[in-house]
């Protein structure tokens, strides 16, 4: 897992806002009860790419969040139907799902949340090479 000392920049300190994405663990820790804000995993922790903690985040409001494919029993049965996708179509997914409930409006965490997974996981995020025809 990655060495704590590479990051590029500390997590943001205060209160959670929407819209914030990156470590699930450095989003998580902020969270405030009664916020109705909840760091959403992308990909799902049930997918096993990274740890629970380690794993990147987007936070929504409570209502968008129960809208996610990955929300409850929606999120086995989707572990289930995508187990061995390659990570970066099942976070292009995930993103799509985002701007399916949310439009745009959380463009800038989602920008965010391919840097977090460029930085810390580059071996998951890098594109496949395109198999040579024959």
């Amino acid at each position: 897992m990655p060495d704590e000392t590479r990051r590029a920049t500390p997590p943001p300190r205060g209160k959670l806002a929407a819209g914030e994405a990156g470590r699930f663990s450095d989003l998580d820790a902020r969270a405030v009860a009664g916020d109705q804000l909840t760091p959403h995993h992308m990909p799902q922790a049930a997918a096993k790419f990274t740890t629970r903690g380690e794993g990147g985040a987007l936070a929504l409001p409570h209502e968008e969040h129960v809208l996610t494919r990955t929300y409850g029993v929606r999120g086995r049965a989707v572990a289930r139907a995508e187990a061995g996708l390659p990570f970066r179509q099942v976070l292009a997914r995930d993103m799509q799902d985002v701007r399916r409930i949310a439009g745009a409006k959380y463009n800038r965490g989602l920008r965010t949340l391919m840097a977090y997974y460029r930085e810390h996981f580059p071996n998951l995020i890098h594109k496949l090479p395109k198999p040579r025809s024959a």
